[in-house]
């Protein structure tokens, strides 16, 4: 199945919900075999994001299972990957799934996983976390915020990817706002709990690749937001906070100078969007 339009015949719709039917059997049933009950959550993600057009009158319905599959400690993994499926397709309407969350207060779940002592979980909430954060952050009554606030412990060297993915995420919350879709109190949490941390990443030797770039694709958001210039966190003062650490009187290495130089060109070039 693919999320295409004109890929899809009448019969293969007709396959998919049949395989539908029996996927929904077996997400209801409680007393099932653990494997099964993880594959049909697997397949209903499938389902969904591929045939979320022609449900309308099932999504009210199969949406609501997957999510309270999430306070299961045992299914809670493999229904964050169905979920983060289900939010990138691009058949899925904004309302649909945003309505959902909002109802059955799975934001606040999500954000208590990232407090969990298991990286294979943080990992598929933060990529979920992002998704919902570039496309779900406009609607009003999806809030963002709690997730947000339990980025800064998670934004270390101590594991750079999980680093990574969690800069992203503020960049995208900072992002939705920049457009006008409601994100301000998402930029809020960004400036006074996630921006400290940043810097304080800034001055790691380990900090290199990946997470380099997440880092100045953070900024690049940060400086571009109308919400950041409403701020005291200027151009002027985010460069400044950066680059002290490295003129201090302990002195600094070489790699630390250069990178401090490079995000002054690099935010140099974008001081017009402020």
């Amino acid at each position: 199945m693919q999320p295409k339009r004109f890929l899809r015949s009448i019969t293969t719709i007709l396959v998919a919900f049949q395989i539908y039917g029996c996927c929904f059997s077996r997400l209801r049933s409680s007393d099932i075999d653990q494997e099964v009950k993880e594959r049909a959550i697997s397949c209903m993600g499938r389902v969904v994001a591929n045939l979320c057009d022609h449900m309308s009158e099932d999504l009210p319905v199969s949406l609501p299972i997957l999510l309270e599959r999430l306070r299961n400690e045992i299914t809670r993994l493999t229904a964050v990957k169905a979920l983060a499926r289900v939010a990138a397709s691009p058949l899925m309407a904004s309302s649909d799934l945003g309505a959902v969350l909002e109802a059955d207060g799975a934001i606040q779940v999500l954000a208590s996983f990232l407090r969990k002592n298991q990286r294979a979980l943080k990992l598929a909430t933060l990529l979920l976390l992002d998704t919902l954060a570039k496309r779900q952050l406009g609607r009003p009554n999806l809030n963002l915020t709690p997730a947000l606030a339990e980025l800064p412990p998670l934004v270390s060297e101590s594991d750079l990817h999980i680093a990574q993915l969690a800069m992203h995420l503020m960049a995208s919350a900072v992002a939705s706002a920049s457009k006008g879709r409601g994100g301000e109190p998402a930029t809020a949490v960004v400036l006074s709990s996630g921006l400290p941390e940043v810097l304080r990443l800034a001055q790691s030797p380990l900090l290199q690749g990946a997470a380099l770039n997440a880092m100045l694709n953070f900024f690049e958001a940060l400086v571009a937001s109308p919400a950041t210039a409403a701020t005291n966190v200027t151009r002027a003062a985010l460069l400044e906070r950066l680059v002290q650490p490295h003129v201090d009187q302990k002195g600094a290495t070489i790699h630390k100078q250069v990178r401090a130089y490079f995000y002054w060109r690099f935010v140099a070039k974008r001081k017009n969007h402020i």
